[in-house]
């Protein structure tokens, strides 16, 4: 039996379907994750789809203005022609304008992003 993309959803939200939430927001608009590589980096993910994909071919990068060389070199060096998409700008913000937040001893605030950098 061949599901359409509102069955799939309408069973997962039934709970008889279970998948990540990743995979359930691309059913949820329609789409589907053909490349199946989870990767932790940007040349973790480049890595996975070189594996898969072939040049020559046209790749649309959403992401900070201000980026690292990965996965962007990679895929040109691949044969790709890369289109970088700035969607943010990462800037600091003074330690007197941030909210106060109740904190208690013990408490981790961990952030991490290459675009802070």
């Amino acid at each position: 039996m061949i599901l359409t993309g509102l069955e799939i959803q309408r069973r997962i939200e039934r709970g008889e379907i279970v998948i990540d939430p990743f995979d359930a927001a691309l059913v949820t608009a329609g789409l589907r994750d053909d490349l199946q590589a989870r990767a932790a980096t940007g040349t973790d993910l480049a890595r996975k789809f070189l594996a898969k994909a072939t040049a020559p071919g046209r790749v649309l990068l959403p992401g900070p203005l201000r980026r690292l060389t990965e996965p962007t070199a990679s895929l040109q060096d691949a044969g790709f022609e890369v289109r970088e998409l700035a969607l943010y700008e990462t800037l600091p913000v003074a330690a007197g304008n941030l909210p106060a937040l109740d904190f208690n001893p013990g408490d981790i605030v961990f952030f991490c992003s290459p675009s802070a950098g």
